[in-house]
């Protein structure tokens, strides 16, 4: 009967399930259009006769009617991810495109400065050829050469170009960040690095539609914290993503810093930025005559909520935030009847309607699952400990919504990030009201920046309280053991610990013995699973060549140990190994080791099992030998010769493998000459990681 219950008081929770089965189906199935065209219309069809029919009728057959509505739910959620896509669009521009084509691009946003390079997403209008000129759309992801003509370019201005694209690949390490998926997820499937003269300015706009506001905007509010704040970028870059989620400036070892701490969601514009206007902003109108009625004060809140999240930038994890606080707040002062399950999944329903690649994005899900839990667990929490004292209790309650986010994000947390930050109380304890108060001296900063000595007292206040942010940060993130890494999670460990976790808290909550035994089975499914997993691996004997720009890096693994050889650089923690090396080892549940049985190496050689290696790495001088040396792998590294003859005429590899500290052009020439003598050649660079089992 509770069950009955609560699906009839949560219609968009039942509603969503076939739309999310749809889109997963689509994407991982790729269902021929005609099916679920077909299939639609059909289920349509079959609801129209039940509504022509006698009201006995639709009651004997009510179960046939949930089953079509559920099944039209899902072919919908099949057309939705098939439509997003752009590549089954005609008028893709890849459809026309060819290498001697040219381009004709409008840039969508201000040119982004990195470390050598400026970066600008880009639509793509026209492809022209030599006599014809074709109407098309797309995007492309462009890098300028620094200190080029691009640091003039703005939102708005068109380019042509005749530069032949690149296809996104990832960078092909074991277990690494699928970069070709996230890219395609934003229907960007093609990248181009051009230099001064690869490209032509052919129209310079002063654009007056609504993006261009919105960059004014974005730079007005940074150039206002700039002048109001001392200088520091460390605490600069916080800020600007604290407040506007500009997060160009951030520095990465403190970004790391803050994510082993477990306070990283502070420092992007979500929920919980929305959520503190919002509080101010009921504060606020509460101080009309209008207060009793709080139907009322619903629609200014939502405008100004709007106004708030697109001068921020309106990005994908604001609007998100947005729509779901928008379906909440009008579930709770429209609809007597709603729930926050209800007002969630409606939100995430609408959101998935408007882009269903949301469904793989790790902000998406982070922020549902953290509410879920917040809504779920916050009270049973809460009430487990009561405590007399008022101060006390207030910051109990502040530190049972954040034990009830972390626990319900925890597996998610561990099977994208494979850590666990043991001090996250505490950060938070300190973060969050200090970030509260940063944001909301934000706000006092960008109304009185036009005062120059508010701006600036609002400028030094917001710097005291970010510092005091990182300070704590710093000290946590330096205590031995605030972070377990390396931790085992797998898409199926993921799933078994959620199983366990929710039937865990379902059984404590509502005691109930199922729950208790559901908890148990699927721990110990986990416990197998882990157990398989380690066993499996302790028979591992691998060798990789990884592919990371500018650097060479070989693994050598046995069991549960790696030996690595490569440049130094990678052997400190660090954005380079973290995003390169990491997943593959974390993958394995591998330690460092300074030495490994049956692996030996002598002056660039290395003998490992039946296999013989050698490395070129540096400016070595190899002559030609009557009988040459044979090699189970030559590997190309730094300062490889560029003529293979010269370096053929010593060795006799039966496989070439260039790493990513090769050049380009070394590489072409290379490859050229492996085909014609019909040697197998392997370049990470465009093959991915070179991995042999041994």
């Amino acid at each position: 009967m509770y069950s009955i219950a609560f699906w009839k008081k949560n219609p968009f929770v039942r509603l969503i399930i076939p739309l999310v089965i749809g889109i997963l189906l689509q994407w991982y199935v790729e269902v021929p259009v005609r099916v679920f065209l077909i299939g639609g219309l059909y289920t349509v069809l079959l609801l129209c006769v039940f509504e022509i029919l006698s009201v006995k009728f639709k009651v004997k057959w009510l179960l046939l009617q949930g089953i079509a509505l559920h099944a039209l739910l899902l072919f919908i959620g099949m057309c939705l991810c098939w439509h997003k896509d752009i590549r089954n669009h005609n008028t893709w521009f890849a459809h026309q495109y060819t290498s001697a084509s040219g381009l004709i691009l409008r840039i969508t946003e201000p040119p982004i400065q990195k470390t050598k390079s400026y970066k600008a997403s880009a639509n793509v209008l026209r492809v022209t050829g030599t006599t014809t000129s074709v109407a098309v759309d797309g995007k492309i992801l462009i890098y300028f050469k620094k200190n080029s003509s691009a640091a003039l370019l703005k939102y708005g201005d068109e380019i042509l170009i005749r530069k032949p694209l690149q296809q996104i690949k990832n960078a092909g390490n074991p277990g690494s960040f699928d970069y070709e998926r996230y890219a395609g997820f934003q229907q960007t499937f093609h990248n181009v690095y051009l230099t001064d003269g690869d490209f032509a300015v052919t129209k310079t706009v002063v654009a007056k539609d609504f993006y261009a506001y919105i960059f004014t905007a974005r730079d007005y509010l940074l150039e206002s914290l700039q002048k109001s704040m001392p200088n520091n970028n460390d605490i600069l870059g916080i800020a600007e993503a604290l407040l506007i989620g500009y997060k160009e400036d951030l520095n990465k070892e403190l970004v790391q810093a803050y994510s082993n701490t477990g306070i990283v969601h502070i420092i992007a514009i979500s929920g919980l930025h929305l959520a503190m206007i919002y509080g101010i902003l009921e504060w606020l109108l509460g101080f009309l005559p209008v207060k009793k009625n709080s139907k009322v004060k619903v629609l200014p809140i939502l405008i100004l909520l709007w106004l708030f999240a697109l001068l921020t930038g309106a990005s994908a994890s604001v609007l998100r935030s947005a729509v779901m606080l928008s379906c909440i707040l009008v579930g709770k002062n429209f609809f007597k009847t709603a729930t926050v399950y209800n007002s969630l999944a409606a939100s995430a329903f609408l959101l998935l309607c408007y882009n269903p690649y949301f469904l793989w994005d790790v902000g998406f899900q982070l922020s549902y699952f953290a509410v879920f839990g917040i809504v779920w667990l916050q009270q049973p929490i809460y009430r487990s400990w009561h405590i007399k004292n008022k101060i006390g209790l207030q910051a109990w309650k502040a530190m049972s919504v954040t034990l009830a986010a972390q626990l319900v994000t925890m597996p998610i947390c561990l099977y994208y990030f494979h850590q666990f930050p043991t001090t996250f109380i505490v950060t938070n304890f300190v973060a969050l009201p200090l970030s509260a108060a940063a944001l909301y001296i934000g706000v006092v900063l960008f109304l009185f920046s036009w005062f120059p000595f508010v701006a600036k007292l609002a400028g030094y206040l917001l710097f005291g309280c970010i510092w005091c942010i990182n300070y704590v940060v710093e000290k946590c993130n330096a205590l031995p053991y605030a972070v377990l890494d390396n931790l085992f999670a797998t898409g199926a460990s993921t799933i078994l610990l959620y199983v366990f976790l929710f039937s865990l808290c379902a059984a404590l909550i509502q005691k109930r013995k199922g729950f208790f035994l559901t908890a148990l089975v699927a721990f110990t499914m986990y416990a197998a699973l882990y157990s398989f997993t380690s066993l499996n691996n302790s028979a591992t004997r691998k060798m990789i060549v990884y592919n990371v720009p500018k650097q060479s890096a070989i693994d050598f693994i046995a069991g549960d140990k790696y030996l690595f050889a490569g440049d130094s650089v990678l052997q400190k923690a660090g954005l380079l190994q973290n995003f390169h090396l990491k997943p593959s080892r974390v993958g394995m549940q591998l330690r460092p080791t300074d030495s490994l049985a049956g692996v030996h190496t002598v002056n660039n050689f290395w003998l490992f099992g039946s296999h013989v290696m050698y490395v070129v790495d540096g400016n070595i001088k190899f002559q030609a030998l009557a009988t040459k040396i044979p090699i189970s792998i030559l590997v190309l590294s730094r300062n490889a010769p560029s003529n293979p003859a010269h370096l053929l005429a010593t060795f006799s590899p039966d496989l070439v493998v260039a790493d990513g500290n090769t050049s380009m052009w070394k590489i072409a020439k290379w490859k050229s000459y492996c085909e014609n003598v019909h040697l197998r050649f392997h370049a990470v660079t465009e093959k991915g990681a070179y991995v042999l089992n041994w």
